[in-house]
């Protein structure tokens, strides 16, 4: 994040050009950019602002990354040809910014507790996402385990009995979440459970679903031929063969193995779970806000 002046009122809040901030995920399709930083410590108050202005505001700018759509068919990209949003590095080049944009000037307590005591809607939306987001990775996994039949094995039973006490978990999250909210914006309570459902549960539970999907399909997952290579009379009889799974066929379950590498192995997937495990800054991060531990002080 750039350096700010934190200096009088009586002049605009000036952003000099120190640092670009980090991803923006989807800041290229919206009409206003909103900023917020944390956590800080005492002497980063300068690195503490909340604000949000225009998109054409004059010297912001944005540096979007390769896109991972690369035109490939919905076979052969199940997700990523539907569903990759853009991600880009915001520049401040010498950027100002108006008073009544500035929500937040250097004041560390109030940057640090933004989120745990707002009305809470960013928070509730991103745990809602996390935990519809486990939901799909879990019913994956079903899925690879039915292909190849190993749904009797005990030990994938309990590998997906785990996972769907998991999603029932993060549904009674959710629910309490969405209470606390309203919570929250009528008393004024802090939404400790939706912070912790959001930076703690969601990131762990969805590496571990991730970690079961691959150890279930073990090569399964790299040996995928293309839609093209299904139309090719030449090796089809052959794909169709030795390439069909438990009660499914070849090109059925190509396309669900397609489909867990699009969201596991390629750039697409990649970044997902990147993105999940970073949302609330350094893994190590999300944890600070629960220290001291509220019920136990």
């Amino acid at each position: 994040m750039c350096g700010v002046n934190t200096g009088a009122r009586d002049r605009p809040w000036h952003h000099r050009p120190r640092r670009p901030h980090a991803v923006d995920t989807g800041s290229v399709l919206g009409r206003v950019l909103g900023r917020t930083v944390y956590p800080r410590k005492a002497g980063e108050e300068s690195y503490a602002p909340c604000f949000a202005i225009p998109m054409d505001t004059p010297g912001l700018k944005f540096i979007c990354r390769e896109p991972y759509n690369t035109g490939r068919s919905r076979f052969d990209r199940r997700v990523s040809s539907r569903f990759d949003e853009e991600d880009a590095l915001a520049i401040f080049d010498d950027v100002l910014i108006p008073w009544e944009r500035v929500f937040i000037n250097g004041d560390i307590e109030a940057s640090n507790s933004f989120l745990m005591h707002g009305p809470g809607y960013a928070l509730l939306q991103a745990t809602v996402r996390g935990v519809v987001k486990l939901r799909f990775l879990t019913g994956l996994a079903y899925h690879v385990a039915e292909a190849i039949g190993r749904t009797a094995a005990p030990h994938v039973q309990a590998q997906l009995g785990k996972l769907v006490a998991k999603v029932e978990l993060g549904n009674g999250l959710l629910r309490a979440a969405a209470e606390d909210v309203v919570a929250a914006r009528r008393e004024g309570t802090s939404l400790w459970a939706l912070a912790a459902s959001l930076w703690v549960f969601i990131p762990e539970t969805q590496m571990r679903a991730a970690q079961v999907i691959r150890q279930l399909s073990g090569s399964g997952l790299v040996l995928t031929p293309t839609e093209q290579d299904f139309d090719n009379p030449e090796i089809a009889p052959y794909l169709k063969k030795y390439l069909q799974g438990k009660n499914v066929g070849a090109r059925q379950r190509v396309q669900l193995f397609k489909l867990v590498w699009d969201m596991l192995g390629e750039q697409f997937g990649g970044r997902q779970l990147q993105y999940e495990w970073f949302y609330g800054g350094r893994s190590y991060f999300h944890s600070f806000p629960f220290l001291p531990f509220p019920c136990c002080g």
